[in-house]
This record gives C-alpha cells, sequence and structure tokens, in this order.
C-alpha cells in the first residue's frame, strides 16, 4: 500500500498540521511532510531548525489500538527511524534514548511524539521526525552539534526513498 504522505513547500510545523488532521479523523499512517519549516519542534520547547531542502521534515498519525502501547511509541518511532535511514542509505547511526539519532557526538535526527485525545475512542500520536540530510547553514551554535546524512556518507542520497523506508517502519 502507498503511504498517504501530504506534501508542502513550507509550513510553521509539521505537527500541527497533523495534530489538526488527526482531530479531523485522518488515519492511522497519514504523513504530513514539508521542504520547509518556520516554526518546527523540538522537545521541551526547542526549536528545530529547518533549513529549505536540506532535511525530511514530517509528522505521521499513529493510532494505538491499546493503550497500552501508547508509551512505547516514542521508543519504537526512534528504532523506526533509524532502521528505515540504514535500509535507504547503508548509515547507521546509534540511538540516543528516548529520540536522537547520531552520528558520534553529532546530532542526525530528532523524534518528537505527542498524544492527543489520549483514553478516547480518538486517540492519536503525532509523531515529528526531522532527519538532517543535506548539509546546511545552520545557526553558529548548532553548526558543531549536528550532521547530515550526505555529509557523512560523501555521496548525495535519494530524499524520496528515505522517507518511505523511514514511513513504512512506522507503520507497523
Amino acid at each position: 500500500m502507498t503511504p498517504d504522505i501530504r506534501w508542502y513547500d513550507s509550513v510553521p510545523s509539521t505537527m500541527d498540521i497533523a495534530t489538526a488532521l488527526a482531530a479531523q479523523g485522518a488515519p492511522h499512517g497519514v504523513v504530513v511532510a514539508a521542504h520547509h519549516q518556520t516554526a518546527g519542534r523540538g522537545r521541551r520547547g526547542s526549536t528545530w531548525v529547518s533549513p529549505p531542502g536540506a532535511g525530511l521534515y514530517f509528522s505521521f498519525i499513529g493510532r494505538p489500538t491499546e493503550a497500552r502501547k501508547i508509551p512505547l511509541m516514542t521508543l519504537a518511532s526512534g528504532v523506526a527511524v533509524r532502521d528505515g535511514i540504514v535500509a535507504a542509505t547503508g548509515l547507521a547511526p546509534d540511538l540516543k534514548w528516548p529520540n536522537d539519532l547520531l552520528i558520534g557526538r553529532k546530532k542526525l535526527a530528532g523524534i518528537l511524539a505527542e498524544g492527543h485525545a489520549l483514553g478516547s475512542c480518538d486517540q492519536a500520536v503525532v509523531i515529528g521526525v526531522g532527519i538532517n540530510v543535506r548539509p546546511a547553514a545552520y545557526p553558529p551554535d548548532l553548526n558543531a552539534r549536528v550532521t547530515s546524512i550526505e555529509s557523512e556518507l560523501g555521496r548525495p542520497i535519494d530524499r524520496d526513498a528515505l522517507l518511505i523506508e523511514v514511513v513504512t517502519r512506522l507503520e507497523t
């Protein structure tokens, strides 16, 4: 089955759009992706810097069927994103629990999970993913702390293939 991926050129945050879609009843597996975010979010209110065309910025709507699975979704998402990167590129980042993927000490990707309407029949977990794909002009305070897949591999990769590999793993 082909994933339901809804692409945008630029948005404030894919999390906001995915959350609104989840509230409107969007099913498990809907993905909101953007080439650029102007207000990407990280954990604890931090900002996820999303330079245009330099990464994959997307949010996945998960509809857990059992409440006991909800606490495991962040951990499972980290494994899914890591496994998708390995499958698409051969690069094997380390997973820093619960939500960062690293090469050495440099951040390659981040994951943010937010629950919505938990405990109701409409419950959802929106999983935001940011993967640094291409080298970009990051703010000076980030330059020494981030890396990208293409910087690490020394070659370009297919962003669409990467997205499909990661989303396929998130669906399961």
